[in-house]
Formats: C-alpha cells, sequence, structure tokens
C-alpha cells in the first residue's frame, strides 16, 4: 500500500495498492486484482472505500483507491469505545455491506457480492467520522475469475468466520452478518464469541459448539438481542440482510436515547 497523488487530478492524495515487484509475474495476484476492482467498482457507497482507477504499469497491477483519513477499528479498539459509537460503527458497516450485496453488472444482473472477510482491521473510521468498509479482496461474488479451489485453505479469519464458512459450505451475504455480530460483541465487551489460544483452537469450537455470548446484565437487553440474533449458528435464524441488522441497531440507538452522530 502506497500513499500517492494522482496528477489528472490537481494532485489529489490516493491509496495506490500494488503487487510487489518481485510477484508482479504471477497470475493468481493478477487474476485477484482484477476481481477486487470488478466487484468494488460495481458500486459506489458513503460506507465502501471509492475504487478510482485500476491497470498495470511496468508489468505491475495496481489498484487506486480513495485516501481516507483516519484509522482502523481495530486500532480504535485500543482505547474504550462508548457503546452508542460502537452500535452506530456497525450500523454504518451493515449500510456499506448491504450496498455491496445488492451491487449488479451494468446489464442489471445481481452480483451477489459477499465479502467473507469483515473484521475490525477492515472497517476504517475517518476523522469526519465515517465508517469505511475495506478490501474486497477475497470477497465472492457471481462470476469470479478466481475460484476457491485450493483443498484445505479457508478464506477469511477464523475468529469472525461463520461455521458455514468454516466448514466449506456455500456462503452468501450471511456470513457478513455473522461477522459484523462478532465485531459488535467485542468491540462492546471486550469478547469474542469463540475464544482460543490459537485459531484452531477456536475453529474446533466454531465448528461444534454455541458462541460464547454475554449474559443478561452485561449488555442492554436490546444489543444482546441483536448480537444473538446475528450469530445464531443456523443462517435462516440470523438478520436476512445486513440492512435488517442496521435498522435494529438504528431502533436500538434510538430506544436508548443517544443523538448519535458522526462528529460524535
Amino acid at each position: 500500500m502506497w500513499s500517492a497523488f494522482d496528477e489528472a487530478f490537481e494532485g489529489r492524495r490516493v491509496a495506490l495498492k500494488t503487487v510487489l515487484a518481485s510477484r508482479a509475474s504471477s497470475e493468481a495476484l493478477a487474476r485477484l486484482f482484477v476481481e477486487e476492482a470488478r466487484i468494488s467498482g460495481a458500486v459506489r457507497h458513503p460506507n465502501l472505500l471509492e475504487m478510482l482507477d485500476a491497470g498495470e504499469h511496468d508489468g505491475v497491477p495496481y489498484l487506486a483507491m480513495e485516501w481516507v483519513e483516519g484509522v482502523t477499528v481495530r486500532r480504535l479498539a485500543e482505547h474504550r469505545i462508548p457503546l452508542p459509537v460502537v452500535l452506530r460503527i456497525c450500523m454504518e458497516a451493515c449500510d456499506g455491506l448491504h450496498a455491496a450485496h445488492e451491487a449488479r453488472t451494468d446489464e442489471g444482473a445481481p452480483l451477489h457480492v459477499v465479502h467473507r472477510d469483515v473484521s475490525p482491521q477492515n472497517l476504517l473510521v475517518s476523522r469526519s467520522g465515517r465508517v469505511k468498509v475495506i478490501d474486497f479482496g477475497i470477497a465472492k461474488a457471481e462470476g469470479r475469475i478466481t475460484e476457491d479451489t485450493t483443498e484445505g485453505i479457508l478464506r477469511g479469519k477464523v475468529r469472525y468466520m461463520a461455521p458455514e464458512q468454516a466448514l466449506g459450505l456455500e456462503v452468501d451475504r450471511r456470513v457478513d452478518v455473522w461477522a459484523v455480530g462478532v465485531t459488535l460483541l467485542e468491540l462492546a465487551t471486550g469478547r469474542i464469541p469463540y475464544p482460543g489460544s490459537h485459531d484452531i483452537a477456536a475453529l474446533v469450537k466454531l465448528v461444534s459448539c454455541e458462541p460464547e455470548l454475554p449474559v443478561a446484565g452485561e449488555l442492554p437487553a436490546d444489543v444482546l438481542a441483536v448480537v444473538t440474533r446475528a450469530l445464531r449458528k443456523n443462517p435462516d435464524e440470523r438478520f436476512l440482510t445486513a440492512r435488517d441488522m442496521g435498522t435494529a441497531l438504528e431502533e436500538v440507538l434510538e430506544r436508548m436515547g443517544e443523538k448519535n452522530t458522526r462528529r460524535d
């Protein structure tokens, strides 16, 4: 990742993502860049990082994206985040994800985008308070050129992975709902639903046990209800869309009487 200036647009700063020059000849990496550009370029939304350009220079593929002054939610979580702000962060992440999930081709055919790697590391908060979902590098989409055919390879971060994703089953937008649920729980309590000393231990729990959720009183009942629904092992029992989850979070904020804004 580079900080760069786009001379064609009055020297605006952009984020430039490239393949390392030593690996620029890798066809697999080049295909991943094409996929990320295709998916990111298919939708525009205030809560998604905007793709500005994609191409190749001296044999090195690159993606040029909007520059966001801010920090990742992972970095932000090094400090205590007030619960209303946590809810706002997750609500905006849901808005961006729903826009991606609803993305269509120029002909109007659904792309069926699934991010598959939602986590505090892949959420940015700008200095103006805008949440941005980033990094669609391993996203699933209709007609994807690079198929997930490598046996035994898990795509995504185990600690935020839905059970069906961990088992290698067919996934849809509801795995992203699960990941937002994990993120919400972690930001609000400091805990994740499947703790373990390492990823393998967490993975074993993920596919064989129910999630470890807070007990009554650790979180407001309305917040706990949202987390519990997002983390249902049966996808049919979760929020069916990220928009549904975002709406539920907005309603919780209203019931809490919090006039929460991006300035907050």
